[in-house]
């Protein structure tokens, strides 16, 4: 139920009269599911066209958690998502039908009712393969390419919650669907699709930005302005090269706020995970130690909410990897790799393992962000994350160098 002290925190948290209209119907729509924490809502859930969307991953977590009042019991007994196997041609060609994920469930309620008379109890599946990608028209946009299995894992999740538990989730989209069904624009579409894995709105698809100058002034007044795909070379002098200003904790919210980094999440998890020194006492050396694996990276989502029992496999057995793995993507470009990586769970534990490093944090990071814009193309990047996750680079700031000063900048 909507109240006083609702609007006034929707309010202070909205950006214009728009974004708080928006807000409150998400509010009204969905803050029964998030046990009418508003800035949960708000962060979990979009506005398109003024009709409300739930983020897939939200979606999922909600189902999984949600108690039936009548019985104190949760509804989902299970669910999970399996990938499928690849399947091949004599050529080498992959089957579409054979690239994808499927997600299984069991409802509490309905195993119940199959123990008291002894029948088989139903389990539910939902697949969703890059042919109905390719049928729905999606198979060329940028999220797709990128993140393909995170993408039909998000899409089975919504359709499979929406089947077996509408009396949860009712007939909600996620940002990315209902973007597809009702907007005309392919890259606000786009846009969306990037927000709803893991940002909120994270880059704007459409404004290209202008590069940076790099050498003297061009004494013409009006220099013809330069192509968004040329490399500027750059000095390591140059301020862009220098990384985090860890001075005191002010500066280290600022560099987060600089980023679109929700700081209540970072200090929350900072919290949960520091060596028992208060935020404001700490000084250089802590912020140097825990910014980028605990503050920067994605995993402060699930660090917000308290200690892991550790950052190996056995530590993060309990995480929704689907979720996570979603994050990493999203944020720093990599992706699941057969041949590196044991499973998606085993995927989590190396970018974790990568996120200690600085290096990394910032080329893979800063990597994304240019692709985002169009400044580099999907094979350097590849060719970047490759070079940059290999052992003895991971700590390297000379390869770090070298690789920035091949790289454009931007504002």
């Amino acid at each position: 139920m909507l109240n006083p002290q609702h609007e006034e925190i929707i309010k202070n948290n909205s950006t214009s009269q728009r974004d708080y209209d928006d807000n409150i119907k998400c509010f009204l729509t969905f803050g029964h599911l998030f046990n009418y924490n508003a800035l949960a809502c708000m962060s979990q859930t979009y506005c398109i066209h003024g009709k409300p969307a739930l983020n897939a991953d939200a979606m999922v977590g909600i189902v999984r958690g949600f108690v039936d009042p009548t019985t104190g019991k949760k509804i989902c007994a299970m669910m999970k998502a399996e990938a499928l196997t690849p399947e091949y041609d004599d050529q080498g060609n992959v089957n579409p039908h054979t690239v994808g994920i499927r997600y299984i469930a069991m409802r509490t309620d309905e195993l119940d009712f199959a123990k008291e008379y002894g029948i088989d109890a139903p389990v539910h599946e939902w697949t969703f393969t890059m042919y109905d990608c390719r049928m729905r028209g999606n198979d060329n946009n940028k999220t797709w390419k990128q993140m393909p299995l995170v993408m039909c894992g998000k899409r089975a999740a919504t359709a499979l919650c929406r089947v077996v538990f509408p009396d949860v989730v009712g007939t909600a989209n996620s940002p990315d669907e209902l973007a597809e069904q009702i907007l005309d624009d392919a890259d606000e579409v786009e846009r969306i699709a990037y927000a709803s894995n893991g940002e909120r709105i994270p880059y704007d698809l459409k404004k290209m930005p202008t590069l940076l100058p790099i050498s003297a002034p061009q004494p013409a007044p009006q220099p013809a302005p330069q192509p968004a795909h040329k490399v500027v070379h750059v000095s390591p002098q140059d301020p862009k090269f220098h990384l985090r200003d860890f001075t005191n904790i002010s500066t280290v919210l600022q560099e987060l706020t600089d980023e679109g980094i929700d700081v209540d999440d970072s200090l929350q998890a900072l919290s949960n995970y520091s060596d028992g020194t208060s935020p404001t006492e700490m000084d250089e050396f802590h912020f140097r130690r825990f910014f980028y694996p605990i503050m920067f990276s994605p995993l402060r989502v699930i660090l917000k909410n308290g200690r892991l029992a550790g950052f190996t496999r056995e530590g993060l057995k309990d995480i929704d990897s689907d979720s996570l793995a979603a994050m990493f993507d999203a944020f720093y470009g990599t992706c699941y790799n057969k041949n590196r990586d044991d499973d998606l769970l085993g995927y989590c534990v190396n970018v974790i393992k990568w996120t200690c490093s600085p290096w990394f944090s910032e080329l893979a990071h800063f990597t994304q962000k240019l692709l985002s814009k169009d400044l580099i193309s999907e094979e350097t990047q590849e060719d970047i994350l490759d070079t940059i996750t290999k052992d003895e680079n991971l700590f390297s700031q000379a390869m770090y160098d070298d690789i920035m000063k091949t790289l454009p900048l931007f504002e």
